[in-house]
């Protein structure tokens, strides 16, 4: 990757190319102690990723919040079939890895950042490139359905009971809710809730704990499939899904 980087944008020449991770949809590599670059791993994320492009500016004309700015657009070429960013590092750490030292706050921040970011018009919103917001929840039901012996498999026996706008539609709030049950719970869902400055609706809390049970499901047999690694941490979610 050092030499596609260092052909495409040479003021990077000199600059250790270095491996950062990956996710489910692009590899990350540093560029030196400053840049962080974004490659689909497949072909069919590239209109996600210029749809991205195209959200992360609007959302950065409101959001209070430091946010990806895609500075550096990558070509494609021999070297690599499809285009690519390149952004400044956002300082900080994961919110999973920040949640022990101020709960509270956390969840102020989240509160607040959800308000503003869901005060957005959703008609400036491009539609996903797979009408993800269209389809009913029952759709949700049938993907658990269709993984559920795998997720089986890989709950113990005692159970019982945000940076990446990669994904971003517009639908219900709740969506953004769900994905929090792992900074701790439901009791964290709610202080984040108390500072939510929209209207959630009387329905909210039931559509959060089906959601939430739907979806740690799926993803723990998700990353039993792609991502071994990662099952010790979807079991936690599953567990804090069906605590309330």
């Amino acid at each position: 990757m050092s030499a596609l980087v260092t052909a495409q944008f040479p003021d990077l020449a000199g600059q250790p190319i270095s491996r950062l991770g990956a996710g489910w949809d692009h590899e990350l590599f540093c560029a030196g102690r400053q840049w962080i670059f974004r490659f689909p791993r497949r072909a069919e994320r590239v209109p996600w990723l210029l749809r991205e492009i195209e959200i992360t500016a609007i959302c950065a004309e409101t959001l209070p919040a430091t946010i990806p700015v895609f500075e550096k657009m990558g070509e494609p070429s021999g070297a690599f079939p499809y285009p690519f960013v390149g952004y400044r590092k956002v300082p900080g750490v994961g919110a999973d890895h920040s949640r022990g030292r101020d709960p509270a706050g956390l969840a102020a921040d989240i509160g607040r950042l959800f308000s503003t970011l869901h005060s957005i018009s959703p008609s400036r919103i491009p539609p996903t490139p797979d009408g993800w917001e269209h389809e009913p929840w029952g759709e949700l039901r049938t993907g658990l359905a269709a993984v559920a012996d795998l997720a089986r498999q890989l709950l113990r026996p005692d159970l019982n009971g945000l940076i990446d706008f990669s994904d971003a539609m517009t639908g219900d709030p709740v969506l953004d809710f769900t994905g929090l049950i792992g900074l701790g719970g439901y009791a964290f869902i709610d202080q984040v809730a108390a500072s939510y400055q929209l209207r959630l609706g009387s329905g909210f809390d039931a559509r959060l704990r089906w959601l939430t049970k739907v979806l740690t499901l799926t993803w723990l047999a998700d990353s039993a499939a792609s991502d071994p690694a990662s099952i010790t941490k979807h079991l936690s979610w599953v567990a804090q899904a069906f605590t309330r």
